[in-house]
């Protein structure tokens, strides 16, 4: 049987179960049993075969930018910045982007540290990415948000490799989400 789109056996299961499905329970998202009735939704369960095809690419593409996501991750890590102050990380997340191709806007809805970035190919589902990157008062990035804004972004630069090869047809939309731990 061919693989599921939604549990490939590398980094790309990581980084979609953090943005597709964050408020799952892992150990059930790992159950083969149960994992297509958790919210991923109808949508992505309808999508096209050439859409499971490109399990490998999506591996292929993570892979290859593993040294500069990890990178970009460690560089927000030790930049750690409080709700609306994430000036240093909103524009490291967008310089990234920009330089993998995505056309990526800062101060999305009046808020100098949110952005916005959105692709489409053809017409099919809407997939939404949110990228959180502030830090707690005193402790930094505890709740790893500099992994979950590492994560959305290999998962958006696999999405967007399979939307341009014909392999994904949808919008694909990516938001930098200030202060997520506080007012935002």
């Amino acid at each position: 049987s061919r693989p599921c789109f939604c549990c490939p056996p590398n980094l790309a299961s990581l980084a979609r179960l953090q943005n597709v499905g964050a408020h799952v329970d892992a150990e059930k998202a790992l159950d083969r049993d149960n994992h297509h009735r958790l919210s991923l939704g109808p949508s992505l369960m309808a999508a096209p075969a050439s859409a499971y095809d490109s399990v490998s690419l999506v591996g292929h593409i993570i892979d290859t930018a593993a040294e500069r996501l990890d990178a970009l991750s460690m560089d927000i890590h030790s930049h750690p910045e409080t709700s609306y102050k994430e000036v240093y990380s909103a524009q490291r997340l967008v310089d990234f982007m920009s330089a993998e191709g995505f056309d990526v806007s800062l101060g999305f809805k009046g808020i100098p540290t949110a952005f916005v970035s959105e692709l489409t190919a053809g017409t099919g589902p809407t997939i939404a990415m949110c990228l959180e990157y502030d830090a707690l008062p005193e402790i930094g990035h505890a709740c790893g948000h500099n992994l979950i804004c590492m994560a959305g972004i290999a998962s958006a630069m696999a999405v967007k490799k399979a939307m341009e090869e014909g392999k994904v047809k949808g919008t694909l939309k990516i938001m930098g989400t200030p202060a997520e731990e506080g007012g935002g």
